[in-house]
């Protein structure tokens, strides 16, 4: 599960593949999460492997996926371990996380009800953490976002109250759904974290 303008490492699919086989994704409810960087330039030459990531990470032409504006959508990566990682590690979920994920074809579709800007992976997540899933970082895959120009809905998510507020109303019915399919013991920790206002002006 990942977006559009994401990149895929070189020889990524048959990786996933072969990660699924191992760690059996169609017995144990586990996610597997492919850590996703950015780029800011145009013309950009794509790294051939992890170790020419780190190289361009360490030069200023890659960096952490949104982490300058929204790090807690993939802070539970632990970018920091993935760099010197050589094996697959366990990470928690934590409110806002929205990692991009391989992850077996059960676990239900994205919510239609956040088509524009905002919260439509994170609510995915929030929803796989609430069936019992456990998180997994893969220690050589890897994602690189290309540079675009804003959406017209992400503008609005960030700069006008009203189109936030509507995010946040469907939000916490989709919280109020979640704790009904799941059970309120299942969902408390994740329920009460999510329901703060994040909003910033900008």
């Amino acid at each position: 599960l990942t977006d559009g303008d994401f990149m895929p490492m070189f020889n990524l699919c048959s990786y996933l593949q072969k990660a699924a086989k191992k760690l059996e994704l169609e017995i144990h409810k586990t996610a597997l999460i492919v850590p996703a960087f950015e780029t800011l330039e145009y013309k950009y030459n794509f790294p051939h492997n992890k170790e020419d990531l780190l190289k361009q990470i360490k030069e200023g032409l890659v960096q952490a996926f949104h982490y300058r504006y929204w790090s807690a959508g993939h802070a539970p990566t632990n970018y920091t371990k993935w760099a010197h990682a050589r094996y697959p590690y366990s990470v928690e979920w934590a409110p806002e996380f929205e990692p991009y994920i391989l992850v077996h074809k059960n676990v239900p579709r994205y919510d239609q009800r956040f088509m524009v800007y905002g919260w439509n992976k994170a609510s995915h997540i929030l929803e796989v953490k609430a069936m019992g899933y456990n998180f997994i970082v893969l220690p050589n895959a890897f994602i690189i976002h290309s540079p675009h120009p804003l959406s017209t809905s992400n503008s609005y998510y960030w700069k006008k109250q009203e189109f936030h507020n509507c995010i946040e109303s469907i939000k916490h019915k989709f919280v109020d759904d979640l704790v009904a399919k799941y059970g309120r013991i299942a969902t408390l920790q994740y329920t009460k974290q999510i329901s703060r206002d994040i909003f910033v002006q900008i």
